[in-house]
């Protein structure tokens, strides 16, 4: 009798293991990654408030200017997220110059007020730790599932400062040592598919809505190929020609990320490459800049010529401009989607006096506040729909808008480009146009019109 119970018991017990069996496996794989990534953050956490005491004093003293501009900015987005916090990518390939950058910007941010968390490469922590990854004698199932696990240790890390800059209630700025996209660098379609099915992501959504921004720092090999060594890293094998092959890999990970920026070599002077890449954060913290770092020119028909030439990504983007009490300040709303999955944004961006600096902060909200927020909408603008195609071509990212609003500037298309106005005054309009689009080319119209904001103005004879 005994024994029949018994035996009964373990069917049973097997019955509901088999039944249970998915979520007893991702259970164990969020305990295992929890396992891992807690006292990494706790070591972590532990580092970086030691830093921040140790510079409480000298921060008290300097300029917190651009804090102060980020944490107003915060507070009049009325959003979920009352604590500024911006998450900042650092990629790029083989000798790029990232360690170098991350030190020179967290040393100049804590010197501004913030709080400065780093996320260091999570690959390098858990070999560290003893953890072999894929092995030469690793199998497909393996691979991928390492792949996974190196992911969800590097979000529950994000994750877990992003908590702890919550409850300081302090602007804080993370620097992440490389983002989660960096892994599509390294795995053909299928097994990124399959990691993605695995752990039910999206494309979009690792790529667009972890990071505020992203900054792709050039390989030394492409550009300033005399400065390229392994001598300084134990663990870079790579030749020249294969960083550069790794370098254009990353960047085209990120293709689509509404703030990417790259940074190449055309400075013989590292440091000036650093300053660069300081600019490009202080400037998505709210720091001012001249408007004319962003080119714009009108075009036609270029998305007919886009085809085939060069990967791109295309996205769908509803703008909301908000009511303003100051011309010289505007506040819009962003719903930006592919293949149906959406991120929400919250903009606001002060014009100079003159007109030629802006200052511009930015942040993420969701779609519960973005359809509160279009109750606040401008009665003198409409809503405007746009796609955009983004690319890459000779280490400038660009953007085509073609807006898509009847009324509104529907079928104007606007090809736009990141690029210092040195940089524009030394190569002019001709070399900034890329070669298979040069065709297209009306004029530049950086300083008119051609804006989504002057398109959404309402025509009273016509608009409801």
């Amino acid at each position: 009798m005994s024994g029949r119970i018994f035996n009964n018991t373990r069917t049973a017990s097997k019955l509901f293991f088999n039944s249970h069996k998915s979520t007893f496996v991702k259970a164990s794989k969020a305990l295992f990654t929890l396992s891992v990534a807690t006292p990494i953050i706790y070591q972590l956490y532990k580092s970086t408030k030691q830093n921040v005491e140790i510079h409480a004093e000298e921060n008290h003293v300097n300029d917190q200017s651009v804090s102060t501009r980020l944490q107003k900015a915060g507070q009049a987005f009325n959003t979920e997220q009352e604590t500024p916090i911006i998450r900042i990518v650092i990629t790029g390939g083989p000798c790029a110059g990232k360690s170098s950058a991350m030190i020179k910007l967290s040393e100049r941010l804590k010197s501004l007020g913030f709080e400065v968390f780093i996320v260091t490469e999570v690959a390098t922590l858990l070999v560290t730790s003893g953890v072999r990854l894929n092995t030469p004698d690793a199998t497909w199932e393996q691979m991928i599932q390492n792949e996974s696990v190196l992911l969800r240790t590097k979000m529950a890390l994000e994750d877990g400062l992003v908590d702890i800059a919550k409850a300081s209630k302090k602007p804080t700025i993370i620097l992440c040592d490389r983002g989660v996209m960096d892994s599509r660098a390294f795995l053909d379609d299928n097994s990124w598919h399959a990691l993605l099915d695995m752990n039910t992501w999206t494309t979009t959504k690792l790529r667009d809505s972890r990071y505020d921004c992203v900054i792709h720092m050039v390989t030394a090999a492409l550009g300033a190929e005399k400065h390229y060594t392994l001598t300084n890293n134990e663990a870079r094998k790579e030749s020249p020609e294969e960083a550069a092959e790794q370098d254009k890999r990353l960047r085209g990970a990120y293709v689509g990320h509404p703030n990417l920026y790259i940074v190449d070599n055309r400075s013989t002077v590292f440091e000036h490459k650093i300053q660069r890449v300081l600019d490009l954060v202080l400037h998505q913290v709210g720091q001012p800049r001249p408007i004319n770092y962003r080119r714009k020119f009108l075009v036609k028909d270029a998305d007919i010529h886009l085809e085939g030439n060069i990967p791109f990504q295309e996205c769908e983007i509803e703008q909301v401009f908000l009511n303003s009490k100051s011309k010289n300040e505007r506040t819009r709303i962003v719903k930006r989607g592919q293949l149906g999955v959406y991120n929400y944004t919250i903009y606001n961006t002060t014009i100079s006096k003159d007109g030629n600096e802006e200052a511009s902060v930015s942040r993420p909200i969701s779609a519960k506040t973005y359809m509160s927020l279009m109750q606040q909408s401008d009665p003198d603008r409409v809503v405007t729909n746009k796609k955009l195609r983004s690319f890459v071509w000779e280490n400038h990212y660009y953007e085509l808008h073609m807006y898509q609003t009847p009324g509104h500037g529907q079928g104007v298309q606007v090809l736009s480009v990141e690029v210092e106005p040195s940089i524009f005054k030394e190569k002019g309009v001709d070399a900034m146009i890329p070669e298979f689009l040069k065709s297209t080319l009306d004029k530049d119209v950086t300083h008119s019109v051609y804006s989504s904001y002057d398109f959404a103005k309402r025509n009273k004879k016509n608009d409801v």
